[in-house]
């Protein structure tokens, strides 16, 4: 059993490594959407952070602030990739754009007005992708499945 485990975690880490690109050496465009792994266990089980590429070296995403784990309070925040805490920078995305008929100028204005608004976090029910699939999509939520839902006092619901 524990042999299949960690043969399940080593195939986890090998499926993610298409993220190969770095944060900071990657091409990216304002209005593009970046995603890197997590540190630590949830990345290497394939949890991503994600972002709006604001401009070719900047992003906007959402940053804990607190000391829980679980849920705290967050800030969103425009920052030069350099200082994006929290993911691996080394195992990145660049995923373009996925707008629903939104151009890239109404996606980053729509990311932008709640740039160094304070919200509270929680990592499954208000989270960085719920902020990013708001600015692209409209709504919170997660796109990679069917249940597009975030806690009722998120403001990216």
């Amino acid at each position: 059993m524990v042999h299949l485990t960690l043969m399940s975690v080593l195939l986890l880490v090998l499926a993610g490594s298409a993220y190969s690109d770095s944060l900071t050496s990657m091409k990216m465009e304002a209005g593009d959407v970046i995603s890197c792994h997590l540190n630590g266990f949830l990345g290497t089980l394939g949890a991503k952070h994600w972002m709006l590429a604001t401009d070719s070296d900047t992003v906007i995403n959402a940053v804990a602030v607190g000391s829980k784990v679980h849920s705290t309070t967050a800030f969103i925040r425009d920052q030069h990739v350099n200082d994006v805490g929290g993911c691996n920078k080394d195992s990145c995305q660049n995923w373009g754009m996925d707008y629903q008929g939104r151009t890239r100028g109404e996606v980053v204005a729509s990311a932008m007005f709640y740039k160094d608004q304070e919200f509270y976090y929680d990592i499954s029910g208000c989270n960085c992708q719920h902020w990013v699939n708001k600015w692209t999509k409209g709504a919170g939520g997660y796109s990679t499945s069917a249940a597009w839902w975030a806690m009722p006092y998120c403001k990216a619901y």
